[in-house]
């Protein structure tokens, strides 16, 4: 509780967020299989960039590369992982969150909706 001072609320106007964070269960979190960035990034390099030898040879492969790690690291939700990933392999929502579905156990609670 040492970050208390940062905030511009009063202490009790926190308490709420804590509470509420630590109500999470495991059913309510996204379960990625083991390996989850090694396989997702292969599968991605293999549909979208097959000619790339090394990943840092191309711009757009890097970024690929740096948006499932920050999944990975738990820096972005799902949705965020796909439309970036859309935008940048240059495909439609849909066809990405097939492929990278394949690599996640379970969606908790979450329910993904992806049209295009």
């Amino acid at each position: 509780m040492r970050f208390l001072f940062l905030t511009f609320g009063k202490p009790k106007d926190l308490k709420g967020i804590f509470t509420s964070f630590n109500q999470l269960t495991q059913r309510d979190m996204i379960h990625t299989k083991p390996e989850f960035f090694n396989t997702v990034v292969q599968e991605l390099n293999k549909k979208y960039y097959p000619t790339v030898k090394y990943y840092r040879d191309n711009d757009d492969c890097v970024k690929m590369h740096y948006i499932v790690e920050l999944f990975n690291n738990g820096a972005l939700t799902y949705k965020e992982l796909v439309n970036r990933l859309s935008k940048n392999c240059k495909d439609t929502n849909k066809n990405i969150h097939d492929i990278v579905s394949k690599f996640i156990i379970s969606f908790g609670s979450y329910k993904p909706l992806f049209r295009k």
